[in-house]
């Protein structure tokens, strides 16, 4: 998607202060709850350095499962509520190594938001912008806020509920063979449990396997992502699809709709032909304890 009005109009600015010229607000991110959304936080942005601007602009998996990923730009980038246009031009650093994306919270689709009985909100992956667009990226991290903490010692602002800014979330990254980028993908968090489900995933076009369902348990206590091995008849490589959990707890439901615009996809793939994406349609369960695969309809 493309950021216009207050975006467009900074970029008429010629190098006007853009912390001024912006209505933060505009680009506050998507799906962000009012509970913890902010006014966004612009100082980090503008205190980078620039070796921290370079070293952290580029998005980066992972090194162990899980790695919280401590690093400036990322968290400044999260407090800024902005995407990556806007914050290039806040930094006046200029971007470095055009060929490659910047890495942003704000403005993703096909992310995840699942609440903790604890109150915990944990967001899952998620694209930023389409193919063409140089900043376009999947990523395959969890980021986890907790709404009820907020910092008061920094702040007294009232718009983020009255007392203080709200504590920084914990990124956590995977390697890419622990975890790949993952978008328009469900989360169904397993009653009584501290299980995460992760299905389906439209990701890169070398991802997708037509036939198989990627299916991801990330476990709440240490937020350590893990494979499930699944069989039976599988719904195939799905996105933008449904999914639940079923009344007794033992599997997921998992759907498809079709919408006005884009409704839910499977990728086919017939022999030496040329992959694509077709209607998903009829309904499945994941039965958990045997991770099998039934297809009701």
């Amino acid at each position: 998607m493309t950021l216009e009005g207050e975006d467009a109009q900074a970029n008429d600015s010629d190098g006007e202060d853009l912390t001024t010229a912006m209505d933060v607000k505009s680009f506050s991110i998507f799906g962000l709850p009012s509970s913890i959304r902010t006014k966004g936080d612009l100082e980090p942005l503008k205190n980078l350095t620039a070796q921290e601007y370079a070293s952290g602009r580029v998005p980066r998996f992972g090194k162990s499962n899980p790695e919280i990923m401590d690093v400036p730009f990322w968290s400044a980038m999260i407090a800024a509520e902005l995407g990556p246009w806007s914050a290039n031009n806040i930094v006046h650093y200029g971007k470095t190594g055009d060929s490659e994306p910047t890495w942003t919270f704000a403005e993703r689709m096909g992310q995840t938001t699942t609440e903790l009985p604890d109150g915990r909100l944990v967001f899952i992956a998620g694209e930023h912008e389409d193919f063409y667009d140089p900043d376009f990226h999947i990523y395959n991290d969890v980021c986890v806020f907790d709404k009820k903490k907020k910092n008061r010692s920094t702040s007294s602002s009232s718009e983020d509920g009255g007392g203080g800014k709200r504590s920084p979330p914990v990124l956590y990254g995977y390697p890419k063979t622990v975890f790949p980028p993952t978008d328009f993908h469900t989360a169904t968090l397993v009653e009584g449990t501290p299980d995460i489900y992760i299905i389906g995933c439209m990701g890169y076009l070398d991802q997708r396997r037509s036939g198989e369902t990627p299916v991801y348990r990330l476990d709440t206590r240490d937020f350590s992502m893990h494979a499930v091995k699944t069989s039976g008849e599988k719904p195939g490589w799905i996105n933008h699809h449904n999914a639940c959990l079923v009344e007794d707890g033992t599997a997921i439901r998992v759907w498809g709709e079709k919408h006005k615009y884009s409704g839910s996809r499977v990728y086919v793939k017939d022999g030496n032909k040329r992959g694509e994406c077709a209607d998903f349609e009829g309904e499945y369960l994941l039965h958990l304890e045997t991770g099998r695969w039934t297809r009701q309809s």
